[in-house]
């Protein structure tokens, strides 16, 4: 398949993190919820990594 560019892995579907060390303080299922709060609320330039 020359010519075709790779497709990067999307983090939503890599399986949630279940080892040793402290559980995260959010999923990935509430951030994303919480993005899309925002976005609704104040539009998606709103959104941001931060």
């Amino acid at each position: 398949m020359a010519g075709r560019a790779a497709v990067p892995e999307v983090i939503w579907s890599r399986p949630e993190r279940t080892g040793r060390g402290p559980r995260p303080a959010y999923t990935r299922a509430d951030i994303a919820a919480a993005a899309v709060r925002i976005a609704d609320a104040e539009g998606l330039d709103a959104v941001t990594m931060r």
